[in-house]
């Protein structure tokens, strides 16, 4: 129970991070992420190996244990690839993970990912 307790977990953090991230990612920063990830999809399949997601993603600046955090809660499923949505996802779980070697709590993440969906898309009169 607690396994899929913690998978339903990650597929909100995923589920609120994909209608985050045009919103909070800089245009830049997705389309240089963008063109980072097609260059390391060497058979053009659309997916990349978790570890080399991983690097990407410290590369655009995070520590590595906030890229290793961030895959693994992008990889909903725990099958070892990402595509382009849930590297953008974890992209943007980067920045909210702290940087130390601390173990986030997922649902700590929900949490800040909730609120920030009503800050972007809630009625601004309540």
């Amino acid at each position: 129970a607690a396994a899929k307790d913690d998978m339903m977990q990650r597929l909100v953090c995923y589920m609120l991070a994909i209608l985050l991230v045009p919103v909070e990612l800089a245009h830049r920063d997705l389309d240089r992420l963008r063109v980072d990830f097609a260059r390391v999809d060497q058979d053009f399949d659309g997916f990349i190996p978790r570890m080399v997601a991983q690097g990407l993603l410290v590369l655009r600046g995070c520590v590595e244990s906030q890229a290793e955090a961030a895959v693994s809660i992008a990889d909903v499923r725990g099958t070892g690839v990402l595509d382009f949505s849930g590297l953008a996802a974890a992209a943007l779980f980067t920045d909210m993970l702290p940087s130390s070697s601390f173990s986030p709590s997922v649902k700590d993440l929900v949490s800040r990912l909730e609120r920030l969906c009503f800050e972007a898309f809630g009625d601004e009169e309540e």
